[in-house]
């Protein structure tokens, strides 16, 4: 699995329910119908601004084909909610906790 991580910035008053509303609607109608795409997370400080979205993909090559297109949506999304961002990367998913729980879980069961 593979993740692409934005870090935003804006006004502390835009990042707020509405606007979330707004973009969970919007990104996820859009992400929701790409191949590979396997989630969603926006982290928000109401005190700063800062917002950090990261979206999962299955393979590296269904992370390719979104960093091909996110630049013009990204960019217009987030201009439209006043977001600007800073800073942008990929990582590959080493370990989550979901992962982590299953193992432990099969591994629980394997011992009984």
């Amino acid at each position: 699995m593979f993740a692409r991580v934005g870090i935003f910035q804006s006004a502390p008053e835009r990042v707020d329910d509405d606007e979330a509303r707004r973009a969970r609607e919007q990104m996820l109608q859009t992400l929701q119908g790409l191949p590979g795409f396997a989630g969603l997370y926006v982290l928000g400080d109401r005190q700063t601004g800062k917002t950090i979205g990261i979206s999962l993909w299955e393979t590296e090559a269904e992370l390719d084909a979104w960093e091909q297109m996110r630049g013009d949506i990204v960019r217009n999304r987030a201009a439209a909610a006043g977001h600007i961002e800073q800073e942008g990367a990929r990582y590959e998913v080493v370990f989550n906790s979901q992962t982590d729980r299953t193992s432990r879980q099969a591994l629980l069961g394997a011992s009984q």
